[in-house]
C-alpha cells in the first residue's frame, strides 16, 4: 500500500499557435487566447507542485487485527508525524520504532491506537518515516484514547521513554500535523 501526494509531471500549457489550434489539443477555443504571461504563471505554478510517494511498514505499525484499510480510511482524524532521519542514525531510529510498535501490541493497544507506519518514496528526504496516528476525532484521540494508552504503558512506561529518547535523538527534523477529513468536501475511492 503506498500514500500518494499530488502529481507533479503532466503536459505543461502552451500559447495557441497556428500548429496547435485551440492551444491544448482538444480542449477548444477556451485555450486559445491565453497570453505568454498567463502561460508562464501557470507553468511555474504547475512546476512547483510537489508529489510525495509513501510506502505502509506494517511491521513497524500497530493497527487491530480485524481492521481493513476501508476502516482506517473511514477514520476522519490523523495525527501525523514526519521524522526527517539523520543518515547515521536511521537504523536506530527504525529499531527503537519496532521495539516500540512490539510493546504496544503486545498490551493490546491496538483497540485503542491505530498508529500507521510509512516510509519515505519517491518526492521525500531520502530518510524519512510518516507516523499517522488514526481515530474517530481528535477530542478521542486525546481524551479517551489517550488515557486506554497511558494505562496500558505504564507496565512499560521506563522502557517505552528509553526507546522514544532514541529515536527522538535520531531525527534533524519532525514536522507536525493534524488532518480531519471533511466528509461532505472529501472525495474517498471506493465510497
Amino acid at each position: 500500500m503506498s500514500f500518494t501526494g499530488v502529481p507533479r509531471a503532466s503536459k505543461r500549457l502552451r500559447p495557441a499557435s497556428p500548429y496547435r489550434r485551440g492551444g491544448l489539443f482538444f480542449r477548444g477555443v477556451s485555450f486559445q487566447d491565453f497570453s505568454e504571461a498567463q502561460v508562464a504563471l501557470w507553468n511555474s505554478a504547475w512546476g512547483s507542485r510537489h508529489v510525495s510517494v509513501y510506502d505502509a511498514v506494517p511491521a513497524l505499525s500497530v493497527v487491530p487485527d480485524d481492521f481493513t484499510v476501508s476502516d482506517i480510511r473511514a477514520l476522519p482524524y490523523n495525527r501525523v508525524r514526519i521524522y526527517n532521519l539523520k543518515w547515521d542514525q536511521a537504523p536506530a531510529f527504525r529499531e527503537a520504532l519496532a521495539a516500540r510498535s512490539a510493546l504496544d501490541r503486545e498490551a493490546g493497544l491496538g483497540s485503542a491506537f491505530i498508529l500507521i507506519a510509512w516510509t519515505g518514496n519517491v518526492g521525500t528526504e531520502a530518510q524519512t518515516v510518516m507516523l499517522r496516528v488514526s481515530a474517530e476525532s481528535r477530542t478521542v484521540d486525546s481524551g479517551a484514547n489517550a488515557e486506554a494508552r497511558q494505562v496500558a504503558r505504564a507496565a512499560y512506561r521506563e522502557e517505552f521513554n528509553r526507546l522514544t529518547a532514541i529515536m527522538s535523538a535520531s531525527v534533524w527534523r519532525i514536522e507536525r500535523h493534524d488532518q480531519t477529513r471533511r466528509a461532505g468536501l472529501s472525495f474517498v475511492p471506493g465510497s
